[in-house]
Formats: C-alpha cells, structure tokens, sequence
C-alpha cells in the first residue's frame, strides 16, 4: 500500500514538472514573437480634425520665439565672452605664479565663481532647450508614421481625391518641421558644446585656485624663508629679488589691465561714480564762486 502510494506521487510529481516546463517554454516563445503594435491608422472621417490638430502643434514649435531669442542672446555674446575669460585667465595665471595672500586667492575664487553660473545658466538653458527639441522631433517623427500609414490604407480603400490631398499637405509639414528641428538641434547642440568649453575653464582654472587656497593654509605655520640674521643667504636672495619684483609687476599690470578692459569687474562702475563726483564738486564750486562774486554769504555746506 505504501509502494503504491509513493509510486503516486512519484508521478504526480513528474507530470506537475512536465507541465510547468512546457508552459515555460510555451510563455517564452510568446515573449519572442511579440512585436511592437504598428501605428494606428486614421479614420477617413477624422482626418480633417486630425489635419486641423497637426497644424495646431506644428505652429506651436515655429513659434517659440522666446527659446530663439535666448539662443541669439547666448551665441552673439559667446564670443566676446570667450575673450573676455581667455585675458582674464591669463591675468589669473600670472597672478597665481605669484602665490598671492588667501585674501586675493578668495577674490580670484569669487570672480571665477561668477563666470562659472554666468556659464552653467546658459549651458542648463541650451540643454532643456535641446531636449525639448528632442522630445519633438520624437513626436513629429511618430505622426509621420501614422500619416504615412494612413495614407497607403486610405489609397487602398479608393478614398476620395480631396482626402488624399489633405493627407499628403499634412505629410508634407511634417517633412518640413522635421528638417526645421533638425537644424534647430544641431545648432542649440553646437553651441552646448561650445559654452561647455568655457565652462570647463571657470573649473579648471578654480581647481588651481583651491589647491593654491589648501597650500597656503597648509604652510601658515611652516617657515617658508630662511632666518634673516642667515647671511649666506643674502647673496641669493639678491640675485632672485628682481625676476620676483619683476613677477610681482606683472601681476599687479595684469590686473589693471583686466580692470580696464573688463568692465564688468568694477571699471565702469567706479567711472560713473568719479565722473558723478566732479560734477557735483564742480557744481558746488560754481555756486561758491557766484555767492562770492555776488557779496553773497556761502552756506556753511559750501
């Protein structure tokens, strides 16, 4: 009895294993013949509504004169930009051979900083930019599919002439926007890559600022000059004094220079306010001299 039993089970057992395995097999072989459903076609009656819906969303990315305007702004300034870091990374280069103070490695560092966002903005901006022309062109490539779908049903059903012609003028402004896109992508992406070079200098050039930062803190305790009272370092240190006083005049150049030409660093401030301040010292003198010729008393102020 309990031979037969076992002998049972045995074979319950065998036949439970037999039967999953071929379901196994079975659902496999119905993940590998699955394909991707093709695009629906349109119905003949919504192709009008779906022409009007086309139109609609094709006006939708011509017009975005916002994005164009702030792609214009950021390629017509790239330029003077690009400039403008390249000197002012040579002044910095110059000023960091000198192994300025922490007070100036900080300024250096908060300058930098600046350029920096200034950049990583513009380079955000182009990047949500070019995804969202992306996701477009992902859109608009997909219509074309469904129109073009659509329009080899609608010819093999003998549908009306005018309906063909609807289809193939939406067909057409798809070809169109698409070809737009395009070239609207490969631009914004030219000039991604354009300002992620510039941004790659603001952190290059703050990677050297930090390690000058960490090897100034580093040597604040540690005497980096012999004792004064050694005299058999006095000879060298004449022969090194002039290429150091020299190295310390060009950084100090450096950074008029800088100043000069880059307004934006504090020059053209400081003129508004020197050229404000004379006017009205000259317009104080003015008045004092008109008081005086005029047997006038001067106000206390004046």
């Amino acid at each position: 009895m309990e031979l037969t039993s076992a002998l049972v089970s045995a074979l319950l057992f065998l036949l439970l294993g037999v039967s999953s395995t071929a379901a196994e097999h079975k659902d496999g072989d119905t993940t590998k013949i699955t394909a991707p459903a093709p695009p629906a076609d349109i119905a003949l009656a919504d192709i009008a509504t779906r022409a009007t819906e086309v139109s609609k969303l094709l006006n939708s990315f011509t017009a975005d004169t916002a994005s164009s305007a702030q792609i214009e702004t950021i390629s017509r300034s790239l330029p003077d930009l690009s400039k403008q870091m390249d000197a002012q990374i040579a002044a910095t280069k110059i000023s960091l051979e000198t192994e300025p103070p922490l007070e100036t490695l900080q300024q250096l560092q908060q300058q930098w900083q600046s350029r920096q966002m200034e950049t990583t903005a513009s380079l955000n901006l182009l990047t949500q930019l070019a995804t969202r022309l992306q996701d477009g062109l992902t859109q608009l490539a997909a219509l074309e599919k469904t129109w073009s779908t659509t329009r080899t049903s609608a010819q093999a059903s003998k549908a009306p002439e005018l309906i063909l012609q609807q289809i193939d003028a939406t067909l057409t402004d798809i070809a169109a926007a698409l070809v737009t896109l395009h070239a609207e992508r490969a631009t914004i992406l030219d000039l991604q890559s354009r300002v992620a070079r510039e941004a790659t200098k603001c952190g290059t050039v703050l990677a050297q600022i930090s390690q000058l930062q960490q090897k100034a803190v580093a040597g604040i305790f540690v005497p980096d000059a012999p004792p004064i009272w050694r005299v058999d370092w006095w000879s060298d240190a004449l022969d090194v004094l002039p290429k150091h006083a020299r190295k310390v005049a060009d950084g100090y150049w450096s950074e008029i220079v800088l100043y000069v030409r880059a307004p934006r660093q504090g020059g053209a401030l400081h003129a508004a306010i020197f050229l404000l301040l004379a006017l009205m010292f000259g317009a104080a003198r003015r008045k004092l001299y008109a008081c005086n010729k005029a047997g006038m008393p001067a106000a206390p102020v004046l």
